[in-house]
């Protein structure tokens, strides 16, 4: 089976190898136990993203290929080298953890790939057509473990930087739950939290077709550097020119760039990159517009000192609930 495992993260299983497979895995607990171990051992030889990193790849390497050795000790050995020699980029988890929730789930005879990053964290995909997708923290995302003939259907709820393989007969579609964005081949920032009202498209190279959900949706086509903002409860559609890519996708790097943003936008992205609940005593205060740059290892109360030193509100922090009211503003 180890041999059936590794041709499918090479990409190269058939349908009918896929169902056996993952009919196997469902088969008996230890089964999906060796099934996580081995891919964790294939993801893990991709982990390190900078030299920096090899440390604690090599770690946590050694960890998991430890814990495999103690059962299957030859079947393992021989999996883990060939992994080494052949594997191609499966996936990269950026910060300081490198896992991630993947499970899988069956719809119409297509089998998804499901993945969900934790609070804080970034992930790294490599698709079946050769497409990166970079995800960003609490993001959910599905994939086919193939792609159909027609199309390249995925789903996302959360944020993702996509840089598409080019396949004009076969186009690449991201559905939310609000809209779904077409594209043959591109790079593009999709924010899309399925709790959300407002939906974000920003194209940095290429073309892409957004368009609503439901009949009458409206579509736009957006040119590169444009950033359109959809609004689902007002059914509102907003297009902004010669936006700053960089400023964008900033988070793919681990840092987050609110460049005049207001307030009210600024809480929707803390509340998914620290996982806090924002209580604002004072609804004017969501107006108020506000810049700066930080970094992922920087706490929320470091973001919020910041802010807070410029814009006339102050915060209290309890636990994971973050309480924002105004603060008085003394004349001289």
């Amino acid at each position: 089976m180890d041999d059936l495992i590794l041709k499918y993260l090479q990409g190269k299983c058939s349908d009918q190898e896929k169902e056996s497979l993952f009919d196997w895995v469902e088969q008996q607990d230890e089964n999906k136990k060796h099934f996580r171990q081995m891919r964790q051992l294939w993801d893990l030889n991709h982990l390190a993203a900078t030299p920096a990193e090899s440390d604690k790849t090599e770690a946590a390497y050694s960890e998991v290929s430890s814990r495999i050795f103690e059962k299957g000790k030859e079947r393992s050995n021989r999996f883990i080298s060939v992994v080494l020699k052949y594997a191609a980029v499966a996936a990269v988890c950026f910060g300081i953890s490198w896992y991630f929730w993947q499970s899988r789930q069956k719809t119409s005879g297509v089998v998804w790939q499901n993945v969900e990053v934790p609070v804080g964290q970034r992930v790294k995909l490599t698709l079946a057509d050769g497409s990166l997708v970079w995800l960003n923290s609490k993001s959910k995302f599905s994939f086919p473990a193939g792609f159909s003939a027609a199309s390249r259907m995925v789903k996302l709820n959360g944020e993702a930087y996509f840089e598409v393989a080019h396949n004009k007969r076969q186009p690449f579609i991201v559905q939310t739950a609000h809209a779904a964005v077409t594209v043959k081949g591109t790079r593009f920032n999709l924010y899309a939290y399925e709790n959300e009202e407002n939906v974000e498209t920003t194209l940095l190279e290429g073309k892409v077709t957004f368009a609503e959900n439901g009949a009458g949706k409206q579509s736009k086509d957006l040119e590169p550097h444009q950033q359109l903002i959809y609004n689902a409860s007002k059914g509102d559609l907003k297009v902004w020119v010669n936006v700053k890519d960089q400023d964008v996708i900033s988070w793919v790097s681990g840092v987050y760039f609110f460049n005049d943003v207001t307030i009210r936008d600024m809480i929707a992205r803390l509340t998914h990159y620290y996982d806090v609940d924002v209580m604002v005593m004072d609804s004017t205060i969501l107006d108020y517009t506000c810049i700066g740059k930080f970094r992922l290892d920087e706490s929320l109360e470091d973001v919020l000192q910041v802010i807070s030193t410029t814009k006339p509100f102050k915060y209290k922090i309890e636990g994971k609930r973050v309480i924002i009211s105004s603060k008085k503003i003394t004349k001289n």
